[in-house]
């Protein structure tokens, strides 16, 4: 039976986990290789007792895994082991299948007083291995793929960004040349719109010194139109007509809700961020740049590269969180992931390697060729740098993720 210990809920179902898979997995390896031999397979528990091929296969993987956690996580329902006993009970001393019904019990219990029940177990378990955790989160982030893909009534493939620093004109501030890909498009809903790029437009007015404002890469500011910002050359052919719609000083191109309109598989576009930056920053963290996720898509590709010339012994960091509420930007502190608009998302980075031959993604075909010809319309072909890589599948949608950078302490 778990009893209370007087401890922490945590220390308390620390300890009671360990004490229920120390006592399944005993039972249960003693079950197979009594009824399948060593080392057990699925196939001959089947032939044995009969047991359905998905409930064999989970128990085999079960005390086949390497720790008591990555047990606990493919172990069975109560109900299944139930079912292996009734099973196991004309082939196996009758004590083993007590033992079996007895642990199953105190599993069942342990289900039964931990908040979320098996879901909070696993919540828990994710947090002390890696596997269980990346196990447990490819899964949901799937779900949320399917899910938003219906809601929404789109997705795609594959979304790719690559974000260039580079010295701004007047040499005070750090402009941002990005470019963004959306792969394989695919409108599942025709009547529903498709929002395709957003940007901050220009002012009306010269811009005042170090004021941040976006505008195509080869520099003109004019009135803001999309032929300004998608790559024709890198886009499906023809682009249909998009409409317009402007939110303060938001401009974002849509793809209307109208069947009769085909949404293009392929869209890139590019734009430069001016004066998005400090050059030389006060404190030792670069301000962050988010990016919202609007299209649901299968895998997420974000690059950022950097000027040689800049941020000497930055390292790159990634960060996840909901948009708070009001909408407005945070002010995560110190320590980020104390913040309460945070997701706590698994997500490893990459250093690229230096030159041209670091532009080729596997998986995403003529990446190379596009950043060289925006790198070129943009006056950077000659420029080096340093870059990172982070490679997502499943992204979760209308969340954002940001980079931002952690400079040397002065």
């Amino acid at each position: 039976m778990v009893k209370p210990t007087g401890k922490s809920n945590a220390a308390t179902l620390s300890t009671s986990i360990e004490t229920c898979a120390a006592s399944l997995r005993e039972t249960l390896t003693e079950i197979s290789l009594k009824l399948s031999g060593d080392p057990p397979r699925p196939t001959r528990l089947v032939r044995a007792i009969g047991l359905d091929k998905s409930l064999a296969s989970r128990i085999v993987r079960c005390i086949r895994s390497g720790s008591d956690v990555e047990f606990m996580h493919m172990l069975p329902s109560p109900s299944g082991l139930r079912i292996l006993a009734d099973r196991a009970r004309s082939s196996v001393d009758k004590k083993l299948v007590a033992n079996l019904l007895a642990a199953a019990d105190e599993y069942q219990e342990l289900i039964d007083i931990t908040p979320g029940g098996r879901d909070g177990i696993d919540a828990w378990l994710s947090e002390t291995s890696r596997l269980v955790r990346e196990k447990r989160e490819h899964s949901a982030r799937q779900a949320s793929f399917k899910s938003m893909s219906f809601l929404l009534g789109h997705y795609s493939e594959t979304l790719l960004s690559s974000l260039f620093l580079v010295p701004s004109e007047d040499g005070k501030y750090v402009d941002g040349v990005e470019i963004h890909r959306r792969l394989s498009l695919t409108r599942l809903k025709p009547n529903m719109p498709m929002a395709l790029l957003s940007v901050y437009a220009p002012p009306e007015e010269s811009p005042h010194d170090g004021s941040t404002w976006m505008g195509s890469i080869d520099g003109g500011r004019g009135n803001v139109s999309a032929d300004d910002f998608i790559l024709s050359k890198f886009s499906s052919k023809p682009i249909p007509s998009l409409e317009v719609v402007e939110e303060g000083h938001l401009t974002t191109f849509v793809l209307p809700g109208n069947p009769d309109v085909d949404a293009p598989s392929q869209v890139c576009s590019a734009f430069r961020i001016h004066n998005g930056w400090e050059k030389v920053p006060s404190g030792d963290i670069l301000p962050e740049r988010g990016y919202m996720l609007h299209i649901p898509s299968r895998a997420l590709v974000r690059e950022i590269f950097i000027a040689e010339e800049l941020y000497q012994g930055a390292i790159p960091q990634l960060l996840f969180r909901i948009t708070p509420p009001g909408g407005g930007p945070t002010r995560p502190g110190a320590d980020p992931m104390k913040h309460y608009s945070a997701i706590d998302l698994a997500a490893s980075i990459e250093q690229i390697p230096e030159g041209p031959g670091g532009y080729e993604i596997s998986g995403v075909p003529g990446h190379r060729s596009t950043v060289e010809y925006v790198l070129e319309r943009s006056g950077l072909s000659g420029v080096e740098f340093r870059g990172w890589r982070c490679r997502i599948p499943y992204p979760v949608p209308l969340t954002e993720m940001i980079w931002r950078l952690k400079l040397p302490s002065k």
